[in-house]
């Protein structure tokens, strides 16, 4: 995390100030299917914030983040 002091809820980035955090993925067993093709996860958020003492929320459209294969395929 950079620029934001947390990122369960409650965190809050200074004004002006640009915020970023990242991921680390690791896929359990299993979760690549039966399918050669694997399974494809996606990802979206909702981040709500106040501004000016308002509350405001931002619905971001879901994308594709990863593919996982099944176990044995390279």
């Amino acid at each position: 995390m950079d620029g934001v002091s947390d990122v369960e809820g409650c965190g809050t980035v200074a004004p002006a100030a640009v915020a970023e955090s990242s991921w680390l993925i690791i896929p359990a067993a299993g979760v690549g299917g039966a399918r050669s093709a694997g399974e494809r996860y996606f990802v979206g958020l909702t981040p709500r914030y106040t501004l000016g003492g308002e509350q405001k929320a931002l619905a971001v459209t879901s994308d594709g983040i990863v593919t996982v294969l099944p176990q044995g395929w390279a």
